[in-house]
């Protein structure tokens, strides 16, 4: 009944897989209270619709021995809190250091907002890649700013579109204009770095070097050729 009316346990084709298994097992819950939490913030935070929310809470209720209820609380998280305890501290420290958009005053901690630093925060604590969905404003790039900011961790933003392409992110090899030019410049240079130099069989530390950088000019050349 359960796999007609949803995709959350439609055997391959459902919502979780084997990867979330071991994403769950790898945030190492202690308790059999805390094996459901996480369990119900990896599984059920993704998924659209309330039922299905709540289909997934109460087989965690079911299977999770000793757990009578499922009450998550974001605004008591330990990694909300902890963030909030930097944001403040680091507001207090340097004011002016703060990201784009970032209110001077502080940020507001709604219930939303709380939801998803827990969320992300977690994703960052247990090196797991991470997908916001949603609408323009909710606050995906406001919390991602907030957690780099209070953290003092450097973020790297690429904005992408219909035509973005793996090159765009990773590089790639193009074609060198004016390879020629390019060529006799660099032998130009070499030639008066050597010239300066004292030239070999001199009585000096540097002679040997002249002999060395020669070479690794002469292969430079050969290769390019």
């Amino acid at each position: 009944t359960r796999r007609s009316q949803g995709s959350i346990f439609a055997g391959k084709k459902s919502f979780m897989t084997v990867r979330d298994l071991l994403r769950w097992a790898n945030r190492k819950p202690g308790t059999p209270i805390e094996l459901a939490h996480e369990g119900f913030i990896l599984l059920a935070e993704r998924l659209r619709k309330d039922s299905d929310r709540e289909e997934v809470r109460n087989a965690l209720i079911k299977h999770c021995r000793g757990v009578k209820e499922l009450v998550v609380d974001y605004t008591t998280d330990p990694l909300v809190l902890e963030a909030q305890e930097k944001c403040a501290k680091r507001l207090a420290e340097d004011p002016d250091s703060v990201p784009p958009g970032f209110p001077k005053g502080g940020l507001s901690w709604t219930d939303a907002m709380c939801r998803l630093c827990a969320l992300v925060a977690r994703c960052i604590k247990f090196d797991e890649p991470c997908l916001l969905v949603g609408e323009t404003g909710c606050g995906k790039t406001t919390i991602v700013q907030v957690l780099t900011w209070a953290f003092g961790q450097t973020l790297s933003a690429l904005n992408c579109h219909q035509n973005s392409e793996t090159a765009d992110f990773v590089g790639s090899l193009r074609p060198v204009r004016g390879r020629d030019r390019a060529l006799d410049d660099m032998v130009a240079q070499a030639s008066a770095a050597l010239a300066e130099l004292p030239a070999p069989g001199e009585e000096d530390d540097f002679a040997d070097l002249r002999l060395v950088l020669e070479a690794m000019v002469a292969r430079t050349i050969l290769r390019t050729c």
